[in-house]
């Protein structure tokens, strides 16, 4: 397995701000728990007003992301498994959460 220099380019889907297309998501850092406002819009369902899957995972994803970069993790995703509960619709402020809550070797 070879190293990949990874480097921010603010052209993240989900965190670019130079990205025209992406989510701009912001993020704010405190006691070791992360927060972001995300409201989607009409462009990110999939059903009629219901938010697509694979946006709210982006979303998780970039959370946990940046979660462990707080704590001074250099971290990609290997693997994500995603149960939705219920449906996230289009228009519906959410609030995001994340923190570690255990580390490990991997």
């Amino acid at each position: 397995m070879h190293s990949i220099k990874l480097e921010d380019d603010n052209y993240c889907f989900a965190c670019g701000r130079e990205n025209p297309c992406g989510l701009k998501l912001s993020f704010h850092y405190s006691n070791g728990k992360l927060t972001s406002e995300f409201t989607p819009s009409k462009i990110h369902q999939g059903y009629r007003d219901i938010t697509h899957g694979g946006i709210i995972t982006t979303v998780l994803d970039e959370a946990m992301i940046q979660a462990a970069i707080a704590e001074g993790i250099n971290p990609v995703t290997a693997e994500i498994n995603v149960r939705f509960k219920m449906p996230l619709m289009a228009d519906e402020e959410t609030i995001v959460k994340a923190e570690i809550i255990k580390r490990g070797s991997k």
